[in-house]
């Protein structure tokens, strides 16, 4: 009796206690809602607007606006690549003409006897016999090589000096003589080989395993001494030296270095391809830059072709490379039949060699790695293009050239760094400004993403010193397409960028803020200078709609002159990209343009659909973002006026491929491993 009590206490106290929790967690439930209510009396409308009906509505609208792009009659178009590809792969190009049995097997066939020639030829062996010679050769005779040749540098010079059979020498000679010798001194104690040396330093492994790609058994190299070589050195060096008397002292050094570097390219093309984009601002130090560019390119594609022959790298074609196939083949005929004689015809050439990169890219850059070998050799270079940029609008006085004055007062200075024109170096930093971006969002450690914030930042104050209103236009449209592309909460910032855009001359300097809202302000003689090219250009247009009148400013300087309004005849292009394709390669041009980028974009945003792809569009989406930017740019320049720009705007769409590529074998890989995979086993109940 007693127990049942104390249970029957128990269990009343019990039910006291949670019935006092529960009127304890009534009056705390309200006095929050009385708390709430009391918020928003003080809030009022600003409550509904960032918290309430307005933020529903713009999560709505978002959702809509993803819908209709990603699932709507705009996202079937742009997301139709598969199916286009596989009309390709069973259409009669590619399996009566490219997979005839007959000619794949006479291909072979050639293949095999040539790869057999090269292989026994000298010409395949020649590179990485240079480099291998090189590499086992000790530093102390590099150090006797180095000390004979200054000395009869220094000796050429006083003879050249006090003599009255050679021309005069300048301070130049005498000076390379002696650097020669300071730099032999400390070489002739050393017992190392060249390849132990670089194999040590910390530097050059991380120049040439890290940025070049090579690997660590390309240093372990075995030293061979002999007197032999030892003795050539100093012979060798003896007539380096002597030779300075009819040539100058520094082209023999020049000359050695470049033969190397095209050694170092042949036998791995891939390094050609990076040195290409890193030195992209650099060869404006070059006497003709293009050409230049063209040569290395040329060289990279050399070396890889002998590597295909050989069998040792691959060829792959999409349906996207057809097209890029074809746009070339139209503008090197458009180089062929043409106004511009000659010099229109160099122009094409020199332009298709720079867009063979787009095929270097996406056949050579097969893993991750050397993608982003590609894109840190971008935005190392354009970081460092940008900061003299800065540091030249701080302390230069380049002018306001290519300004209306009458119009920007107070614009002083609009910076070029390292290029000739401030809207080329505009075209340049844009374009590569999404991959900086997208390091900032991909890095982890905390150096990498300063530098990555410190690129950004560089890149985009540079651009804003150029004055450029097409190239900021550009600017904006690539971040808001790259956090579009990998974030829905853009689109609130857009419309938050709309509702503030009347605030801009109250956010930022008034003389930016003026110059951005001049965009299509005819009062500005830049801009009313621009429609009047586009008027004269699209009056010579009509008259040759089909076939246009051939590639490059000369053919344009032969006809333009005639069409063109008065005063406005000096036009070296039509100021758009567009226009310029037509013009030069008529409507045929334009439709071969299109075309490629139609499925450029529809191979992107295919790629962006994928759910398992959200967290590896970080390339991609930078590199699709850079050619819509450069598309942006080119309604009111033509861009590819300059070859550089036109270099960088296809390599660009070749990273991108590239990546995708990568990504889409990756996936292959491992469903065939899924599905290989015997271990396990289920029962489908279905």
């Amino acid at each position: 009796m007693d127990n049942n009590t104390k249970e029957t206490d128990i269990l009343t106290e019990s039910n006291e206690d949670s019935n006092e929790a529960v009127e304890k967690a009534s009056r705390n439930e309200e006095a929050r809602a009385e708390k709430t209510q009391k918020k928003k009396a003080r809030r009022g409308l600003s409550y509904y607007f960032t918290g309430g009906v307005f933020a529903a509505l713009l999560s709505r609208l978002t959702e809509f606006v993803y819908v209709c792009l990603c699932d709507g009659f705009f996202g079937r178009i742009f997301t139709a690549y598969k199916k286009e590809q596989r009309a390709y792969e069973d259409g009669y190009l590619k399996k009566e003409v490219l997979g005839n049995a007959k000619l794949k097997n006479y291909v072979w066939k050639t293949r095999k006897v040539w790869a057999e020639g090269f292989e026994s030829s000298f010409l395949p062996g020649i590179a990485q016999k240079i480099i291998r010679t090189l590499l086992e050769t000790s530093l102390k005779n590099y150090g006797n090589f180095l000390l004979s040749a200054g000395l009869y540098t220094v000796f050429s010079f006083f003879v050249r000096r006090f003599t009255e059979f050679f021309d005069t020498a300048g301070l130049v000679h005498f000076l390379t003589g002696t650097i020669l010798i300071a730099v032999a001194v400390p070489l002739l104690t050393s017992k190392m080989s060249l390849a132990e040396a670089l194999g040590s330093s910390v530097s050059a492994r991380a120049l040439f395993c890290e940025a070049f790609g090579m690997r660590d058994e390309s240093f372990e190299v075995p030293l061979k001494q002999s007197k032999l070589r030892a003795n050539l050195s100093i012979f060798l060096g003896m007539a380096t030296g002597l030779l300075s008397l009819l040539i100058s002292p520094l082209f023999i050094p020049i000359a050695s270095l470049l033969t190397v570097a095209v050694a170092v390219i042949l036998a791995t093309p891939e390094i050609g391809v990076l040195v290409s984009l890193f030195s992209l601002p650099f060869l404006s130090f070059s006497p003709s830059p293009s050409v230049t560019l063209a040569a290395i390119v040329g060289v990279s594609a050399l070396g890889y072709v002998i590597k295909l022959i050989r069998g040792k790298r691959i060829i792959r074609f999409e349906i996207v490379d057809i097209a890029v196939l074809l746009f070339s083949f139209v503008l090197f005929f458009s180089g062929v039949f043409t106004a511009g004689g000659g010099d229109s015809f160099s122009e094409a050439i020199l332009a298709c060699l720079l867009i063979s990169v787009y095929f270097l890219v996406t056949n050579m850059m097969r893993t991750e790695k050397w993608v982003n070998r590609c894109v840190v050799a971008l935005v190392s270079s354009a970081t460092v293009t940008a900061v003299l940029g800065v540091l030249e609008y701080l302390f230069g006085d380049t002018g306001a050239r290519w300004l209306d004055l009458s119009y920007f007062s107070d614009i002083q200075t609009r910076v070029v760094s390292l290029f000739d024109n401030a809207n080329v170096l505009a075209f340049y930093l844009v374009i590569i400004y999404p991959f900086a971006l997208n390091l900032v969002f991909k890095s982890k450690a905390r150096g990498e993403k300063f530098l990555a914030l410190f690129a950004t930042a560089a890149i985009a104050l540079c651009t804003v010193f150029t004055w450029s209103r097409g190239a900021w236009l550009g600017l904006i449209v690539a971040t808001l397409i790259y956090l579009f592309i990998n974030t829905r909460k853009v689109i609130k910032a857009f419309f938050g960028f709309l509702l503030a855009f009347p605030l801009l001359s109250v956010i930022v300097p008034s003389n930016v803020a003026r110059r951005f809202m001049s965009i299509g302000d005819l009062s500005d003689s830049s801009t009313y200078y621009r429609v009047l090219t586009w008027r004269g250009s699209l009056g010579a247009i009509g008259d040759s709609l089909i076939g246009g009148y051939g590639y490059g400013n000369s053919a344009f300087r032969a006809v333009y002159p005639s069409y063109a309004i008065a005063g406005i005849e000096a036009a070296e292009h039509t100021h758009s990209l567009f226009l310029q394709i037509i013009f030069a390669m008529g409507i045929v041009g334009f439709v071969a343009f299109f075309t490629v980028m139609l499925l450029f974009a529809q191979k992107n945003l295919e790629y962006f659909k994928k759910k398992e792809t959200k967290t590896q569009s970080g390339i991609p989406s930078a590199a699709f973002t850079a050619v819509i930017a450069a598309l942006v740019m080119g309604l009111f320049d033509n861009i590819w006026y300059n070859n550089r720009v036109l270099f960088l705007f296809f390599a660009v769409m070749g990273i991108a491929l590239a990546t995708i590529r990568i990504s889409d074998e990756n996936a292959r890989r491992r469903n065939i491993e899924v599905a290989s995979d015997c271990s396990s086993a289920y029962i489908d109940l279905e």
